[in-house]
């Protein structure tokens, strides 16, 4: 949340106090920070902050899952800066090329962690992913 200065009429230094608002809500609302993570599966992960909104991208790539899960730990910490608010989740379209599979869903909790559901296949799969979610996360300070 950006600490906006109050305005009123007859303010010594009203037009100067305007545009630092106008700064701080243009830093606040475009301000980006990205960190890339990998976890289960070595599925690589970016997270683009913009704001208050965060998105996971991943790049297409191929994996392999003899077993399935429900709901174990992916492996994966959504660092500080970029966790959701309150539970989200990712889903992530597997496909053969051909054929459209069941996705594996990703549970990402506002601690953090991580939790994947997926049924076992035996053939490699193209697997990629985007999702969307709001933070009240203070700003990263890696980035």
């Amino acid at each position: 949340m950006v600490d906006i200065a109050k305005i009123f009429r007859g303010m010594q230094n009203g037009a100067e106090t305007i545009q630092a608002n106008f700064n701080l809500l243009n830093d606040g609302m475009f301000k980006t920070s990205t960190v890339t993570i990998t976890g289960i599966y070595n599925i690589t992960l970016t997270l683009r902050r913009t704001g208050n909104d965060v998105e996971l991208v991943t790049i297409r790539q191929i994996i392999s899952s003899a077993e399935g899960h429900e709901q174990v730990d992916a492996e994966i910490t959504i660092p500080s800066g970029y966790r959701p608010i309150s539970r989200a989740l990712a889903k992530f379209e597997l496909n053969n090329g051909s054929t459209l599979y069941n996705p594996m869903i990703l549970r990402l909790d506002n601690d953090g962690k991580t939790y994947l559901t997926n049924e076992a296949f035996t053939n490699n799969r193209y697997i990629q992913s985007y999702a969307t979610w709001k933070t009240n996360d203070p700003w990263p300070t890696s980035n």
